[in-house]
């Protein structure tokens, strides 16, 4: 099963879900995967409804204090499509822990993402060592850079958490470089949150039509 997990669409400067979608499609995705910042709603209703006809997996990207974070849920309804998880942020930027507690209360995973962009202040770099309560950390994404990259290699090769990866790419729709393959099938939201919690996930670097694993 292979999914690019932490795609964007026009709500956070990506392409359209449309977009989104077909690109999955096209590109011989098992599903398509939404992990917008801080929106879940619409993306959540479309996936609840089906519309697709196609799996669509939806996550949410927030910011903790000691970085970004993707949390996904088993159930789509209420928690992602009458954002719920808005709870966390309605008095500012949460503790990661609060986040994780959150998830564990609505059978949900938690994911560090960016963990070494340059761009990001509150990006947590070697402390990622230190925290607890996520299942896995992304190792690559085409929206970093080629150094943030390598050393998220790097780091994730020296700890104990699977590595995901992800286009996180704010433009039009491209090719994705960074996906995540999973040693399991992956069709709803229940099946994804199992597989994360089960850690059989590697993240992959695409290279023209060839897949190579990168951790």
């Amino acid at each position: 099963m292979l999914l690019d997990l932490h795609a964007y669409t026009q709500l956070t400067g990506g392409p359209t879900l449309d977009a989104v979608v077909d690109g999955a499609r096209s590109r011989g995705l098992d599903a398509a995967c939404v992990v917008d910042r801080e929106r879940s709603a619409a993306t959540a209703a479309a996936a609840v409804s089906g519309a697709y006809g196609f799996p669509l997996l939806v996550g949410v990207e927030l910011p903790t204090r000691t970085g970004d974070v993707l949390l996904f849920v088993s159930d789509l309804d209420p928690v992602m499509t009458r954002e719920e998880w808005r709870e966390l942020t309605a008095l500012g930027v949460p503790e990661l822990s609060t986040v994780v507690a959150f998830a564990a209360a609505n059978d949900g995973v938690v994911l560090l993402s960016h963990p070494y962009d340059r761009n990001r202040r509150a990006a947590p770099r070697d402390r990622m060592f230190a925290l607890g309560g996520v299942a896995g950390v992304e190792l690559g994404t085409d929206a970093a850079d080629e150094r943030a990259n390598r050393v998220a290699l790097e780091a994730v090769a020296k700890s104990a958490l699977p590595g995901f990866g992800g286009t996180a790419r704010r433009g039009g729709a491209q090719a994705p470089g960074w996906l995540t393959l999973f040693g399991r099938p992956v069709a709803t939201q229940a099946d994804l949150v199992a597989a994360l919690r089960s850690g059989d996930f590697w993240a992959v670097q695409v290279q023209g039509r060839s897949r190579g694993a990168a951790a």
